[in-house]
């Protein structure tokens, strides 16, 4: 997986494949990628949502987050 555009807006492109791309919603960026896993898991358990963890209210707070 590689990222091929990145910037702090709300919107960009994976390449997940030879011929396949991905239009993503950055919801959140990391410094730590233990952070990061663990709102993952949190959001796909439904322990957080969307809304919280762009809102720095999820998992580990503001630590870590850029957006």
């Amino acid at each position: 997986m590689d990222i091929i555009r990145k910037s702090p807006e709300k919107y960009g492109l994976m390449k997940v494949g030879k011929n396949v791309v991905r239009i993503v919603r950055l919801l959140r960026e990391y410094d730590n990628i233990k952070e990061a896993s663990d709102d993952l898991a949190r959001l796909l358990v439904g322990e957080t949502t969307e809304d919280q963890l762009v809102s720095g209210q999820a998992g580990g707070g503001e630590i870590g987050s850029k957006l």
